[in-house]
């Protein structure tokens, strides 16, 4: 059921919340193929249901090679966000504006991103560890933030540690590490929301289209036309009133 398409996001999403509860090491697998979905809905439910099994079953294993890959999957989003917010960080501070809301989301969905990083990371290794070393790390205290990083230093192997360790070591050179490692490429507003409207999350690209507007961005006009054309709903009215805008 949770691979079946068909049934409602809602349903499967409550299927994770009854295998936390089944302290079996089939509950282990089959949520971790869970958190594969494409349903962000499903995602966190079987990420939380992951937690309380490693939390409740000492005997279980999480030893599965997917492991380390979406903790990999979750630290390329973070480079992603911030390269995408990074032309926007002057206008976060703007209430009201369009451009101040799309930053305030990319923020937002970094932090979930690390979230989720800490939680994989807490199913590798120690729940309670990666929790406390998550605290450590947001604190503005160098030396509590400094033993965080140690931390992860200490645990993480070779792989991990080249990825996660420089979004917090190094905020400052996080671009530059997510051109390397991941390819991802430094952008200008234009070059972020030509990606992000195509974003399969709806909120993500009725923010985009707004800023495009509100920025005059009239190289995007083409895109954001074809987008009224193919959308629906509230996308394809945000879309129309964007294009109108941009001429």
């Amino acid at each position: 059921m949770l691979e079946d398409e068909t049934v409602p996001a809602e349903v499967r999403a409550h299927i994770p919340r009854v295998l936390k509860r089944i302290p079996h090491q089939r509950s282990v697998d089959i949520l971790i193929d869970a958190f594969r979905s494409g349903d962000p809905a499903v995602r966190a439910a079987a990420l939380k249901g992951l937690t309380r099994l490693r939390e409740h079953g000492p005997s279980l294993t999480f030893t599965n090679a997917f492991l380390k890959q979406h903790a990999l999957n979750e630290a390329h989003r973070i480079y992603e966000f911030s390269t995408w917010l990074a032309p926007f960080e002057s206008y976060r501070g703007r209430r009201g504006s369009a451009v101040s809301l799309l930053a305030r989301t990319l923020e937002a969905r970094r932090s979930e991103a690390i979230d989720r990083l800490f939680r994989i990371l807490g199913l590798i290794h120690s729940p309670k560890e990666m929790y406390w070393t998550q605290l450590t790390l947001a604190h503005h205290d160098k030396e509590k933030h400094s033993t965080g990083v140690d931390y992860l230093d200490s645990v993480l192997d070779k792989d991990l540690k080249n990825v996660v360790i420089p979004i917090f070591d190094h905020p400052e050179r996080m671009l530059e590490r997510g051109r390397v490692t991941f390819g991802v490429e430094a952008t200008d507003a234009a070059g972020a929301i030509r990606v992000l409207i195509h974003s399969k999350e709806t909120w993500m690209t009725a923010c985009a289209v707004g800023a495009a507007a509100e920025l005059k961005l009239r190289e995007l006009a083409r895109d954001i036309a074809e987008l009224a054309q193919r959308s629906g709903g509230d996308i394809e009215a945000v879309a129309r009133a964007a294009a109108v805008s941009l001429g």
